[in-house]
């Protein structure tokens, strides 16, 4: 499902759906990390999502091989993008900060990183009456700039107002660990309050691990008996779950959102490997 490729496989690939679902009701939805980009073909009128893929881009000047890629897309068929690609693009990166609504604009100024070659943008959670608050890359977002019909929301904010949504349902202590590429979003909830969301760059197992005992630790949550939910690039057999496995007494990986149907081309596929992308489909 995953694979370092070059700009031009992929530019065959999406060029391809592209052709295949021009003459029918269907979107193709974004979602972008700064070392990878998913796509998948949704049905617009059944909601019935079609088909998914992800590809992992190299780390170095992986924001200019994006942008590539985006403005191939555009300039092969920029009406045909307009009208059956979704207006939200997902993004997920970890210079970000999450802030009560009324917080005043100086305290995320503060907080966020001063990167001359990103902007800041925001998008709401409202059942947790907060802000997200993210810095996005300035070559990216001029891209889009000459593309109104395009929105941008951090993929974190997202997801988060869908876990609340899930969190009225399970009502106990719950940490859920999302795995993006090199990217871990450790979110934690009591009940229905959000306790806590970070985004850390890890390179190991060891990383990963070290992080999500961290977080337990910091809540004061108990390994043996809150509850840890897994999604993303995280599956068995594997370094991460053998640690997952050794530390967390209770653990398991999320099922699939409920406002998506399914074609028969996922009885076979792994949901929580890419809940992040399914959530963000509004």
């Amino acid at each position: 499902m995953q694979a370092t490729i070059h700009t031009p496989v992929l530019q065959q690939d999406i060029s391809v759906a592209m052709k295949e679902y021009k003459s029918s009701e269907c979107v193709l939805h974004m979602y972008l990390t700064p070392d990878s980009f998913a796509f998948g073909e949704l049905s617009y009128e059944t909601k019935v999502l079609n088909s998914y893929k992800k590809y992992a881009f190299p780390t170095v000047n992986s924001s200019a091989e994006i942008v590539d890629l985006l403005k191939w897309l555009f300039d092969n068929d920029e009406i045909l993008l307009q009208k059956y690609f979704s207006n939200t693009l997902s993004y997920l990166n970890e210079q970000s900060v999450l802030l009560p609504t009324e917080a005043n604009e100086d305290e995320f100024n503060l907080l966020l990183p001063n990167d001359m070659y990103a902007i800041q943008k925001q998008s709401d959670i409202i059942p947790a009456n907060a802000r997200y608050h993210f810095s996005f890359p300035t070559s990216i977002q001029s891209f889009f700039a000459q593309n109104q019909c395009w929105e941008v929301k951090h993929a974190s904010a997202i997801l988060i107002t869908q876990l609340f949504a899930r969190q009225k349902f399970v009502r106990t202590k719950t940490v859920y660990v999302n795995l993006q590429s090199n990217l871990l979003e450790v979110i934690a909830f009591d009940q229905e309050a959000l306790l806590m969301h970070n985004i850390f760059p890890i390179k190991t197992a060891e990383d990963f691990i070290y992080f999500v005992l961290s977080c337990y630790e910091g809540l004061g949550f108990s390994t043996s008996h809150v509850n840890c939910v897994l999604m993303g690039d995280i599956d068995k057999p594997s370094r991460i779950f053998d640690y997952i496995f050794k530390y967390i007494a209770h653990f398991e990986f999320t099922k699939e959102p409920i406002h998506i149907k399914y074609s028969s081309a996922f009885e076979d596929q792994k949901m929580h490997q890419f809940y992040s992308f399914l959530t963000s489909i509004q």
